[in-house]
């Protein structure tokens, strides 16, 4: 952990990151791009004019020439969050974080969790490297004031919920406060979906995000206790009321 964020090493990983092959997708194609800066093969060029490209390779040098420059004007960590694509954000910390100060790597970390679709399933930490990274953070700056009084006002151990696919296990370090929630997470893509209930220490709980309005709980599932499962099929409702 580095007292002051060692910006000009950062700015070298996210150059690098520049120069990864651009992946199109599988269903739609050159439509949508995988790459931690383009989403789109199309932008606008110095003169105003739309280019793609993906059909000119002096339009590619051209759009890399654009990031490289917003790289280069970086003056706070926290800027990349705003250049890079959602999905890589956790993957660009993977090779950031050994250079931040906990200030950097608390709000970095909390941004790319909130705003990521699957943090939880990321392959760019394992799980247990997730636990260790939030340990390092501070919660002051990973909450704004109204998450830090919902943190601050949590018993010192209370239930918590998670809804997941069938088949999937309770290991998971988004958890919430709502059952119905953790319903509406088993449900949203299938009939069949697991709720799982247990019990969690305040000493063990990372972080509160309100935000989204989930009522998320970021946790060391490792230390949860009394788990059990609540539901494993949308007809039999009575076994949420358990």
């Amino acid at each position: 952990m580095k007292n002051k964020t060692d910006l000009e090493s950062c700015k070298t990983v996210a150059e690098s990151f520049l120069e990864l092959d651009i992946v199109t997708d599988p269903i739609f194609g050159e439509m949508l791009l995988h790459h931690p800066f383009f989403s789109s093969p199309v932008f606008i060029d110095e003169k105003d004019n739309m280019c793609n490209f993906m059909e000119d390779h002096e339009a590619l040098n051209k759009a890399k020439a654009q990031v490289k420059s917003r790289i280069d004007k970086v003056e706070e960590f926290q800027d990349f969050s705003m250049i890079l694509q959602k999905p890589y954000l956790l993957a660009f910390l993977k090779y950031t974080h050994f250079y931040l100060s906990r200030e950097d790597l608390s709000r970095f970390l909390s941004d790319a969790w909130i705003r990521m679709e699957f943090p939880n399933h990321d392959d760019s930490f394992t799980k247990t490297e997730l636990i260790n990274l939030f340990k390092q953070c501070d919660p002051t700056f990973m909450m704004d004031d109204k998450e830090l009084i919902g943190y601050e006002r949590l018993p010192d151990k209370f239930k918590v919920y998670l809804g997941v696919k069938k088949n999937q296990d309770h290991k998971a370090l988004s958890w919430t406060l709502s059952k119905d929630i953790a319903k509406w997470f088993a449900f949203r893509f299938s009939d069949e979906g697991v709720v799982y209930k247990a019990e969690i220490k305040k000493e063990d709980v990372f972080a509160v995000f309100l935000n989204r309005g989930e009522q998320e709980i970021v946790l060391n599932y490792k230390k949860l206790e009394n788990v059990r499962t609540l539901k494993q099929d949308r007809r039999r409702q009575n076994d949420l009321t358990r």
